[in-house]
């Protein structure tokens, strides 16, 4: 296993470990259990699209693999362009879904009123959050030789975030 792909392991995996944590943390504010209710349909949702962009992202690291290997690097410069417009269109799609059904998403979850109506005030929140993870996954690569460096400074900010 190379550097990079080391990198790229411990993003995504700390990616998916700050969800469980936040949910944990979630669950200790004061009437948990709604807020841990209105957390998962969030989550749930932000996870359906970023699947997606993750999709997205590995085809076009081996697209321009394949561009790079063959010597057409113009080539692999168009793949990227393309895939970033297609995502942030997907992206710009499944954030107008949660504007629009902001109120009848969150139903596919779960039938308390409650938690339809705090899914319902995090909606625009969750919607751009939503726009932007799904261009962040393609534009990052996989396989870019600055990984390591886009790790470091993105634990930074998270760790600053956080505290």
């Amino acid at each position: 296993m190379s550097f990079h792909s080391f990198c790229k392991l411990i993003w995504e995996s700390l990616e998916f470990w700050y969800y469980a944590a936040l949910l944990i943390l979630v669950g200790l504010l004061k009437n948990g259990q709604l807020q841990l209710d209105i957390m998962s349909v969030c989550i749930n949702y932000e996870f359906w699209t970023m699947m997606v962009a993750l999709g997205f992202s590995e085809a076009v690291s081996v697209r321009v693999s394949n561009e790079l290997g063959a010597s057409r690097p113009k080539e692999a410069k168009f793949a990227v362009a393309m895939a970033a417009m297609t995502s942030a269109l997907i992206g710009a799609t499944f954030m107008a879904v949660f504007f629009i059904w902001r109120r009848g998403l969150p139903r596919l979850f779960s039938d308390d009123e409650e938690v339809v109506d705090g899914a319902a005030r995090l909606g625009y929140l969750l919607a751009v959050t939503v726009f932007f993870s799904s261009i962040g996954p393609v534009l990052s690569g996989s396989r870019t030789p600055r990984r390591s460096m886009a790790l470091i400074n993105n634990l930074t900010w998270l760790l600053i975030l956080c505290l």
